[in-house]
């Protein structure tokens, strides 16, 4: 079984200026683009799991995924990567074991 790199609320609201962590979700970016440069190379199951809440609804800014993962303009059918909704009624073992 291959691993698979699950990269929890990876949206712009986390990334907005006044979010009181935003220095250390900047600190640890270079290291996610890494492990998911690697995760592309070996053709891993990459996904990026959204939350979604009054204040990030589906399709807004604040929801989409923050434009710094280097990765997101480059995902395609060879790495498939998902997007996840967490307010879906799946669990996370239900997800990974769909058919890709």
């Amino acid at each position: 079984m291959n691993p698979a790199l699950l990269i929890v609320d990876p949206q712009n609201d986390f990334f907005e200026s006044d979010n009181p962590n935003l220095v250390e979700f900047q600190r640890v970016l270079p290291t996610i683009n890494a492990v998911i440069a690697l995760f592309k190379k070996r053709g891993w199951l990459i996904v990026f799991v959204q939350h979604t809440s009054s204040k990030k609804q589906p399709g807004t800014h604040a929801w989409k995924i923050f434009e710094g993962f280097n990765s997101i303009a480059s995902l395609d059918d060879r790495h498939t990567s998902f997007v996840l909704n967490i307010s879906r009624n799946v669990s996370l073992d239900e997800f990974l074991a769909m058919p890709k």
